[in-house]
């Protein structure tokens, strides 16, 4: 566990920062100039929080801070004093932050969390397991910044990458007692969305036999998760958008206000500025989603995890099998375009359907990425399979392009619709 040092002479003000801090990190306590300097000494710290005056010596903490700067501590002022005059002087003289008193609560939490990072290697490890550092920070970036109600979060990235799981995991991992409301936009017909949002009272509208709480009205005091944002209607953008800012709606068919505080993450797959453009989705609607932004890179940008996720499964499972490396690196370098949930679905099969050694020749043509020269995958698995393989993947890619849209996937593709429907048939 991280050690800190909180320097304050006002005991009160110490007890309430040290009650605070405790949660996250080992706390050591001083009142007095003395206090501090033998502590500095005497301690291995991780960081150093100082009051700037102390015991009646105004700006006395310059002191600590230069003292600080020679050992190679960074510290932080937390302080009654606002003025640029001396901000400018503790950043000149080596602290790292600058804090006021009047509102330290929530800037101390985000600070001890950052000091903390470490504590995040048990996360990577079974919660969200990966070996890829860019990633790593991103998701820590998300964990610190998802208590804070004040900036909406969004994540980023394709199709079955673990947006969702990494909201629910960050939830609990944050000890976040609050209520988790999570809805998948898509799952949801854009007829009924407003009365899942909203709610709506009995006889508002056909079908409606009885009054009903909606997703907002759950939420409240907690967080609110919207997957697949980027296709939520404009005309409920607008007052999903009315909410955000005033805190407050009417269920579908009521005038009654219902008032509600909740911090809203989103995640998408789709590329929301050029929604902004096509006029899908409002510009105002935009800026206030997308907050603190996580993008979570797709599996195939991260080979290493390819192969951690394998030996999770493997590990995990009652039933051993096991991959010659020569299989594991042409898994490795497969593209994966359905990310981990395709990767999870094919490991279930495999386990389920094979035995021991698991050899080039029990995997599909398709996952044969490392086999450079199309001849070979011809003589391999006969021209037919090959045909049938490069048409599965230039129509899943069309597909993903545009969004299941025929008349665009024909056009892109050159071909008619009813070799269309035959490859949609054998693809999916």
């Amino acid at each position: 566990m991280k050690k800190i040092l909180i320097i304050e002479d006002d005991l009160i003000t110490l007890e309430f920062l040290s009650t605070i801090a405790e949660k996250y990190v080992k706390v050591l306590k001083a009142r007095t100039l003395d206090q501090a300097f033998s502590s500095l000494k005497k301690y291995d710290l991780d960081y150093v929080f100082i009051d700037l005056d102390l015991n009646g010596k105004a700006k006395a903490g310059l002191e600590i801070i230069k003292e600080c700067n020679n050992l190679g501590l960074k510290c932080a002022v937390i302080t009654s004093h606002e003025d640029n005059v001396t901000v400018k002087e503790c950043f000149h003289n080596g602290a790292e932050s600058y804090f006021s008193k009047f509102c330290i609560e929530d800037e101390l939490v985000r600070q001890l969390k950052k000091i903390n990072s470490n504590q995040h290697k048990s996360f990577f490890e079974t919660d969200y397991p990966t070996s890829d550092e860019d990633l790593k920070k991103e998701v820590i970036k998300f964990i610190n910044n998802y208590n804070d109600n004040g900036i909406n979060d969004i994540i980023m990235g394709e199709t079955g990458v673990g947006k969702s799981h990494l909201v629910k995991v960050v939830h609990k991992y944050n000890q976040n007692n609050q209520p988790l409301i999570c809805k998948n936009i898509k799952e949801i017909s854009p007829q009924l969305l407003e009365s899942e949002l909203f709610g709506h009272i009995k006889g508002s509208f056909t079908g409606a036999l009885d009054n009903r709480e909606g997703l907002l009205q759950k939420a409240h005091g907690g967080v609110l998760f919207l997957d697949e944002i980027g296709v939520i209607p404009v005309s409920v953008q607008e007052k999903l958008l009315n909410v955000l800012e005033n805190k407050c709606f009417s269920p579908v068919g009521s005038n009654r206000t219902i008032k509600t505080d909740f911090k809203l993450v989103t995640a998408t797959c789709d590329n929301l500025i050029e929604k902004v453009k096509s006029g899908e989705m409002r510009e105002d609607f935009f800026h206030r989603i997308v907050g603190h932004q996580t993008h979570i890179k797709p599996l195939r940008e991260r080979p290493n995890d390819i192969k951690l996720h394998i030996k999770r499964i493997i590990d995990s499972s009652s039933k051993k099998v096991f991959f010659l490396d020569e299989v594991m690196n042409q898994l490795m370098s497969y593209e994966w375009r359905g990310n981990l949930r395709e990767l999870n679905s094919y490991m279930k099969k495999t386990i389920i359907n094979e035995n021991g050694l698991i050899k080039s020749t029990n995997l599909s043509p398709q996952k044969k990425q490392s086999i450079p020269l199309l001849n070979d995958r011809v003589l391999e698995s006969g021209l037919p399979s090959v045909i049938k393989e490069i048409e599965r993947e230039a129509f899943l890619r069309a597909n993903k392009k545009f969004s299941g849209c025929v008349n665009k996937i024909i056009k892109e593709l050159r071909i008619s619709k009813s070799v269309f429907y035959r490859i949609q048939k054998e693809a999916i």
